[in-house]
């Protein structure tokens, strides 16, 4: 009776613990699929808080705002085929003479949409073209808008297609878009602006072909690039100690195109990093992990 007795509690007590168990695992699971899907449901209910440039294109967002606008394939001497795009003039202005010619050149994986984002009176491309300048704005091979060969395939021929680096991006880009821009405005010289990878570009075109040089009424230098030696960010301390593990593993799982656009992914940056999203503190706790933080960096086009 005693073992019966035991054996009738030690059942019970099996079945207690095994529902007291079940109920404690779908408490964490309650709360962990609450603690996700909070900030969720938050960014999915400010949506309509969206910015409206979010997800737009150079193109869209040039015509959307009044401004002139002309889409030049510019041809490299290595085959590739670049999307550039022009102002001639600003949305006030008539006419397109004597109006000096602006190269604006993005820096590493960003487009020309750098330069157009913040829309008229904050973004440097439709600044420039109010003051009367000539506007170009170039999208380097491999950006979202210039993924086009000769011979090469962007996605079939991916290995060759993206075998290149700013040296190319300096000496055969930078100098085909040259070459363009005053062909068809018939000036002699341009100016030139460059962001990030955009200067490292333009400083191995001028040391390798000092020709263009003359070509160049000034050069402007934003967050100018030449060496990575002293930059502290975690992220580029981590990539130039480990460059070679780092191009192996990619070789291996067949890696060659880098920070590739995606609308799925750009449409869900857009519901996360609104300015009225609580995750908004998340995106930008990513840019400040790659760029460094800073006081003055603008969550509120963060989503655009």
């Amino acid at each position: 009776r005693i073992t019966g007795h035991y054996n009738i509690n030690a059942i019970t007590t099996t079945k207690h613990l095994s529902y007291t168990g079940t109920t404690c695992i779908m408490e964490i699971t309650t709360v962990s699929l609450l603690v996700i899907c909070s900030p969720l449901c938050m960014a999915i209910y400010t949506s309509n808080y969206i910015h409206p440039d979010a997800g737009i294109s150079s193109k869209e967002i040039i015509q959307k705002y009044g401004y002139p606008l002309e889409v030049h394939t510019i041809e490299t001497e290595d085959g590739y085929l670049l999307e550039t795009y022009r102002i001639p003039y600003g949305k006030h202005n008539l006419t397109s003479k004597s109006q000096l010619p602006v190269l604006l050149v993005p820096g590493l994986v960003c487009t020309s949409l750098i330069y157009l984002n913040l829309g008229p009176g904050l973004s440097l491309g439709f600044m420039l073209a109010d003051e009367g300048y000539d506007v170009w704005l170039a999208n380097t091979r491999g950006t979202r808008w210039s993924k086009r060969h000769k011979f090469l395939d962007a996605v079939q021929n991916e290995k060759e297609f993206f075998d290149y680096s700013f040296h190319e991006v300096g000496i055969y880009d930078i100098t085909a878009n040259i070459d363009y821009i005053l062909k068809r405005t018939n000036f002699k010289k341009l100016f030139y602006v460059g962001h990030s990878q955009g200067t490292t570009s333009f400083f191995a075109m001028a040391a390798t072909k000092p020709q263009y040089n003359d070509r160049i009424i000034l050069m402007i230098a934003l967050a100018p690039v030449a060496y990575v030696f002293n930059v502290q960010n975690p992220v580029v301390t981590f990539v130039k100690h480990h460059l070679p593990e780092i191009q192996k593993l990619a070789e291996k799982n067949r890696v060659y195109e880098l920070a590739s656009y995606s609308p799925p992914l750009a449409s869900l940056g857009s519901l996360l990093c609104n300015d009225y999203a609580v995750t908004q503190i998340f995106c930008a706790s990513i840019f400040y992990f790659f760029g460094g933080y800073s006081p003055h960096f603008n969550t509120v086009t963060i989503d655009a």
